[in-house]
């Protein structure tokens, strides 16, 4: 009977509401492709700052604890300034400053988090204690007692997530964030997709068309990618130690020879990296500020 009842705990503990769920918004480009003054994660769209719309998906998603958002050393009084105190973000936003590359600023919120998971792990581990103990005072037998030991032990596994997500993406939504939670609880790691819907040919040396890519089965990565944070960590490090560079974070899975599902994500969640994505960027504001 016990182990039926703890079977049942044990995958009830393993639910989106039963983890913690952190998230790191790297906003460390410098935009060059934008060619404007001010870094592109700073441009207003529709009266407010690019990033603020960004980190506004995030801390309206009430099952994230806490969010880190990793940007350039020198902004760091800016974006306080002009970000996180006029728009309320303070209570659930912590700053660092970023790498020279974007796979070092991650690196760099990966650490944040876990600093934030130990503190959080303390207060965890205390009320475990102070629960098994009072559990094992009322306990009739040793049946009793292996199963509050069998019960601290499933409670001591609640696993930690962690979406990595790019600060000039605003348009990511919360049935995304869902999904790739559940995704990275299930799994270990998650991304959002989108197929590629254009003809994808491949170009030879000689400038012609050399042959024609099938793209039945390839997509488009986005972000957020959600991880069970010590696996994310662990795939940093490995890379680091190899001087391995990839674009996103779930690559650094994969080459540790990790699975890595992929969940539906949005032709919308586009990333904000030109003059044209901003035109783009305005209209979807427009569109979401009328919902």
């Amino acid at each position: 009977m016990f182990a039926l009842f703890f079977e049942i705990v044990a995958m009830m503990f393993k639910s989106i509401k039963n983890c913690q769920i952190y998230a790191v918004i790297v906003a460390g480009g410098k935009g060059l492709r934008m060619q404007s003054e001010i870094r592109k994660q700073y441009i207003h769209i529709s009266g407010k700052p690019l990033l603020a719309h960004t980190i506004d998906l995030f801390t309206s998603f009430k099952l994230i604890s806490h969010i880190i958002l990793v940007i350039p050393k020198d902004d760091i009084r800016y974006c306080l300034e002009n970000i996180i105190l006029p728009y309320g973000f303070n209570e659930k936003v912590s700053m660092v400053s970023g790498g020279a590359e974007r796979q070092q600023s991650v690196m760099n919120g990966l650490k944040k988090v876990k600093e934030f998971t130990f503190s959080n792990s303390i207060q965890h581990y205390s009320d475990i204690n102070s629960s098994y103990a009072y559990m094992n005072s009322q306990a009739n037998n040793t049946e009793e007692i292996e199963a509050n030991i069998e019960f601290d032990r499933i409670q001591q596994k609640i696993p930690n997530i962690v979406l990595i997500h790019d600060g000039v993406r605003p348009f990511a939504d919360h049935d995304i964030i869902n999904r790739c939670i559940k995704g990275a609880l299930k799994y270990g790691a998650c991304i959002p997709v989108v197929p590629v819907s254009d003809t994808l040919k491949k170009k030879g040396n000689d400038g012609f068309v050399e042959k024609i890519i099938d793209r039945e089965n390839l997509y488009k990565v986005q972000t957020p990618q959600a991880f069970d944070l010590d696996l994310i960590i662990e795939a940093h490090q490995n890379a680091m130690s190899s001087a391995f560079s990839a674009t996103d974070d779930a690559s650094l899975l994969e080459r540790m020879g990790k699975k890595v599902f992929m969940t539906q994500g949005a032709e919308s969640n586009i990333k904000i990296t030109t003059q044209e994505d901003l035109l783009f960027a305005e209209y979807m504001a427009s569109i979401t500020a009328k919902k």
